[in-house]
């Protein structure tokens, strides 16, 4: 007779699977990019994806000297072996007896990795979305949340894709304004129910128990070192390495600051005085302060930072050019969990399928794989030893996200020291 999982493991493995499709709501709400898996291979698993393209307009019946020049500008995704996410358990014969010990791993297993995928879009957005803002209080009304939806329309991110993700004890402080007693309707009632709540505006709003805390940030002195501080953008070139003021990413660059008291740390939510958004169409001064995100280099007068200031030209997204010496003010004063907002298009999920099949059979190994609709693939692995009367399982999926437009996300942050 072939190798083939029990019938306790083959109910578990399907129960489990039909789970992990409707758990996924993160991966759901993001866009799926899902190449062929031995391009991808080729190419190193790092590839360049194209940003949505800007143009700029002119007026008059004579548009001879007004030509935009088209810039195909991309912006890097990858994939890396420590972003596959593996549940690995064994049971031996005897333990295995009991039907409830094999399902349950099972079950089990699957439920952690779907927390794993969650979690790092959820760690994606929080450590790289740049549209941010803070309250001095909780946040516990509709009037707070309508401040994410304003944020997209200043900068013209408009999407019918919006999704909004507050953690547990906010979403507890707006079911209790949901359900009052003069609300006494079954779609307010949710709000303690489901892990979807009702909609807040355009937002499909969701429970989320893997929001992670942004910390505290102390830095006092910190300023622009140097003038000329923004990125023109330019299309990649393998075959070149990009200096300022070229930039061929738009997600990023590094600023240099002087560090008098203080410095900014990595995750840090910070502000440049007399830089302001602008429309993304019509490049109108929204009249707020572009707040930056501090990818890398945090503790150092080097950081890089998210997104990179585009002063002008058709992918202008600041209303000006850092002075130097501009004043920089960090906004994450208290450590808080805050509630995530994306749109689809911000965030690209990298996925791939291992080539799992070429174990099928071997050496006693069963495989089977399922691929949610958004483009995931989950495989489960058995594989017994006679010898030992040991069965080794394995759960095992593979994909990365990342934040290909930070100003097409972000987050509220409750109880800060001052509202941003």
């Amino acid at each position: 007779m072939a190798n083939s999982l029990t019938s306790v493991e083959q109910i578990a493995w399907e129960e489990t699977c039909e789970e992990f499709e409707n758990a996924n709501v993160f991966a759901e709400n993001a866009d799926i990019y899902k190449p062929d898996s031995g391009y991808a291979e080729l190419a190193g698993q790092t590839i360049r994806i194209p940003f949505a393209n800007q143009m700029q307009s002119s007026t008059g019946l004579d548009v001879t000297g007004n030509e935009t020049d088209v810039i195909d500008v991309t912006t890097q995704i990858s994939l890396g072996g420590s972003d596959i996410k593996d549940v690995y358990f064994k049971l031996n014969v005897q333990e295995s007896l009991v039907d409830r010990r094999v399902s349950d791993s099972i079950k089990a297993g699957v439920r952690k990795i779907s927390s794993d995928v969650s979690k790092q879009i959820a760690d994606a957005v929080i450590d790289g979305g740049a549209l941010c803002a803070g309250e001095t209080t909780g946040l516990t009304t509709y009037s707070h949340f309508a401040k994410a939806d304003t944020m997209l329309e200043e900068v013209e991110a408009y999407s019918m894709d919006k999704f909004l993700y507050l953690p547990p004890r906010t979403a507890m402080g707006l079911s209790n304004e949901l359900g009052m007693r003069q609300t006494d309707n079954s779609r307010d009632h949710r709000a303690y129910g489901y892990g979807e709540l009702p909609s807040i505006g355009d937002f499909r709003t969701y429970k989320a128990g893997s929001l992670k805390q942004v910390a505290a940030e102390a830095v006092t002195t910190v300023t622009v070192n140097g003038a000329n501080q923004d990125s023109d953008m330019v299309a990649y070139n393998s075959n070149v390495t990009q200096t300022a003021p070229n930039n061929d990413d738009p997600k990023s660059q590094v600023l240099t600051v002087t560090n008098t008291s203080g410095s900014l740390t990595n995750g840090d939510v910070f502000s440049i005085a007399g830089v302001n958004r602008v429309g993304i169409d019509t490049k109108i001064d929204t009249g707020q302060l572009m707040t930056f995100r501090v990818l890398s280099g945090g503790g150092t007068t080097t950081p890089v930072v998210s997104p990179a200031i585009i002063s002008s030209g058709p992918y202008q997204n600041c209303s000006a050019v850092p002075a130097s010496g501009a004043v920089i003010t960090a906004h994450n004063t208290v450590a808080a969990t805050p509630t995530v907002f994306t749109t689809k298009d911000s965030v690209r999920l990298f996925c791939s399928d291992l080539n799992w099949a070429a174990l099928n059979d071997s050496s006693s190994v069963v495989l089977d794989t399922f691929t949610t609709t958004s483009g995931i693939q989950i495989a489960f692995l058995k594989q017994g030893s006679a010898l030992t009367g040991i069965v080794d399982y394995r759960l095992s999926v593979w994909c990365a996200p990342t934040v290909v437009d930070p100003l097409k996300c972000g987050f509220l942050l409750p109880d800060q020291t001052t509202a941003f």
